[in-house]
């Protein structure tokens, strides 16, 4: 099931739980003996607090131990409920000057032992890590965008403002080609292209 953790409960050995029996009495428990008599999960960690979950649409609470609880990949964060400090820290982690961006990747690449590594040496793959790759390249300038009636709106940092404007009518893509790129792994290695029409 997917909830939605709303905040934190008592840790599960005793965060209480009611349940109603048959012939209307009602028996109290922690949620660590709940689970363990009602499904035979024993938890490993019954003194971590329980999260509080809910359900979409769901008024009531659950409270699940976090040794019970995944985190769903990829999910996209709501940034409307991260606060200040929260987006401070996150371009603070992710924003890195290049020099202090290669500086790790090269501490990583010499921590990992790449050449050591028994999968890489049965596949007889070896990896330079004494430098990056430098590949000549040039800064291009950003494109205008053209819009009806040649409106031109230039591209700032990746954006461009479309209020008020039209678009061209887009042209028909009459034929497609398509490229499969194959990786081969030999003693030499090399790039295979499969062009399909």
């Amino acid at each position: 099931m997917v909830y939605n953790i709303r905040g934190f409960g008592d840790s599960a050995d005793s965060h209480p739980v009611t349940l109603d029996g048959p012939d209307g009495d009602s028996q109290k428990m922690s949620v660590a003996q709940f689970l363990d008599e009602k499904y035979q999960i024993r938890l490993k960690y019954p003194r971590l607090p329980t999260l509080e979950c809910v359900n979409k649409g769901a008024q009531n609470s659950s409270y699940i131990p976090i040794e019970l609880c995944f985190v769903e990949e990829w999910q996209i964060v709501d940034r409307s409920l991260m606060t200040t400090e929260q987006n401070a820290e996150k371009s603070k982690q992710s924003i890195l000057l290049p020099e202090v961006r290669f500086n790790k990747t090269m501490t990583i690449a010499n921590e990992r032992s790449f050449n050591h590594d028994p999968y890489l040496k049965h596949l007889s793959m070896t990896i330079d890590t004494s430098d990056m790759v430098q590949v000549k390249a040039r800064v291009l300038d950003p494109p205008n965008i053209v819009y009806r009636n040649n409106r031109v709106v230039s591209v700032t940092i990746g954006k461009w403002l479309m209020k008020g404007s039209l678009l061209q009518q887009a042209t028909r893509v009459h034929k497609v080609r398509i490229f499969q790129w194959i990786v081969r792994c030999s003693d030499q290695f090399s790039l295979v292209g499969n062009d399909s029409s």
